[in-house]
C-alpha cells in the first residue's frame, strides 16, 4: 500500500513529534508500505524519510516546483516535481491508497481539509487519518463537532476520516486495512 504521511518539515518541533514520525514510518516500513513524500529533509518530515531510508523502504517524493531544493538533500526511488501546491495536493490524493496527517500546521492542516473534499466530491472511501497524538487535534476535532452540531457538517462529512491516537492504534488500524487491502 502506498502511504502518503503528512507531516512537519519545521526544524524547531519538538523532539517527541519527530520520534513520532521516526515511529511512525518504522511501523509503516515493516509493514512494506511504501512511502509517498510530500516534505523536506528536516523537521518531522526528516525523521519520517530517515526511518524510511535507513529501513530500505521504497520512497516516492511528490514536491512543490518551489521546493525542488530538498531533491539535493534527498534519495528516493521515484519523484515528481508539481507546479504549484493545488497540483501537489491533487497527486498526492492520486499516487496514495491512504493518507495519514501527523500532528503539524498550516500545511498539513490544508491537506487535510483539500483531501476530505476530494474524498467527498469523488465520494472515494480513500483511508484518511488523522493521528491525534498527545491530543494535539482536539481543539480541531470539537471545532468539527461544532460545525456538525449547528449542521455545517454532516456525519458522512465527519466519517471521510478516521482518528488514531498513538502507535498501538495506528498499528491496529494498519493491520485492518491491510487485510481488507488483499481482499
Amino acid at each position: 500500500m502506498r502511504v502518503f504521511v503528512a507531516c512537519s518539515g519545521d526544524e524547531n518541533v519538538l523532539i517527541k513529534y519527530r520520534n513520532l514520525a521516526s515511529d511512525v514510518a518504522t511501523s509503516l516500513v515493516r509493514c512494506n508500505h511504501k512511502l509517498i513524500f510530500g516534505g523536506s529533509s528536516t523537521g518531522c518530515s526528516g525523521k519520517c524519510y530517515m526511518t524510511y531510508r535507513y529501513e530500505a523502504g521504497k520512497i516516492k517524493a511528490i514536491i512543490d516546483v518551489h521546493d525542488t531544493k530538498y531533491l539535493e538533500d534527498i534519495e528516493v526511488d521515484a519523484y515528481e516535481v508539481m507546479p504549484s501546491s493545488f497540483e501537489k495536493n491533487k497527486m498526492i490524493y492520486q499516487a496514495s491508497d491512504m493518507i495519514l496527517i501527523l500532528p503539524g500546521g498550516l500545511g498539513e492542516i490544508n491537506l487535510l481539509f483539500s483531501l476530505l473534499e476530494e474524498s467527498k466530491k469523488r465520494n472515494e472511501k480513500k483511508p484518511i487519518i488523522l493521528f491525534n497524538y498527545d491530543n494535539y487535534y482536539t481543539p480541531l476535532l470539537r471545532f468539527l463537532e461544532s460545525a456538525h452540531n449547528v449542521e455545517f457538517l454532516s456525519k458522512d462529512d465527519i466519517q471521510l476520516f478516521s482518528i488514531v491516537n498513538d502507535i498501538k492504534s495506528l498499528e491496529r488500524y494498519l493491520k485492518v486495512k491491510d487485510e481488507e487491502w488483499e481482499r
